[in-house]
């Protein structure tokens, strides 16, 4: 009776060593599983963090680029006014000086 414990003590050790391995094998996949699922999600998030700067920068640029363009609308406007003007005014003088010119 006394070896019988003992055979089914080292019996039970050797199953509790097989499955204490298996546990291990089972934990290092685990592990490598979540490394890698890890190392997925710490790549995407490295994408989008890129693709969101990226568009905000797009974004910037876009609303720098479109006041400029605003701001060069209004001051092309305005030098089209002064030239409208000056040509007008080169016109008042030119009939001044064929005024002066034409005889009286």
């Amino acid at each position: 009776m006394g070896m019988l414990k003992v055979m089914f003590f080292w019996l039970s050790e050797d199953e509790w060593v097989e499955q204490s391995n298996q546990e291990r094998g089972e934990q290092s996949n685990q592990d490598s599983w979540v490394s890698g699922i890890h190392a997925i999600l710490q790549t995407e998030a490295t994408t989008i963090f890129s693709e969101t700067h990226c568009r905000l920068s797009s974004h910037e640029v876009s609303e720098k680029a479109s006041k400029c363009n605003s701001e060069l609308a209004l001051e092309n406007a305005a030098l089209l006014s002064k030239i409208e003007t000056l040509k007008q005014e080169l016109e008042a003088s030119r009939l001044k000086c064929r005024s002066r010119e034409a005889p009286h």
